[in-house]
């Protein structure tokens, strides 16, 4: 049995931060970073450090508690305490469920 080989487009060269004229934007667009990193290349440990502040301000403003953190997200008490203190944050799993329940919200927040 032979398996087709999916095609690809070809790789993209790209210079500083920017995509050549014509490319597709990429999917990863951090619209509410564009302010703070203007005129920097994306700085994935920034992005981190107000990820940190930004999840638990979001958890407050939507939700009564850290145990309606945790029921919400199917969690465990110490993981939603954490998340609502701040200590840890989401994997992707969470914060994408998170998204697909409040997208307008958490576009805004995080």
């Amino acid at each position: 049995m032979s398996l087709a080989r999916a095609s690809f487009p070809p790789a993209v060269s790209v210079a500083g931060d920017r995509a050549p004229e014509g490319a597709s934007p990429s999917p990863g667009d951090f619209s509410g970073l564009s302010a703070l990193l203007a005129g920097r290349k994306c700085d994935p440990m920034a992005y981190r450090r107000i990820y940190r502040d930004r999840w638990p301000e979001f958890l407050r403003s939507h939700f009564a508690s850290a145990d309606h953190v945790q029921v919400f997200s199917s969690v465990d008490n110490r993981t939603a305490r954490n998340w609502w203190e701040g200590t840890t944050g989401p994997q992707g799993w969470a914060s994408d469920y998170a998204r697909l329940h409040f997208p307008e919200q958490l576009g805004r927040a995080v």
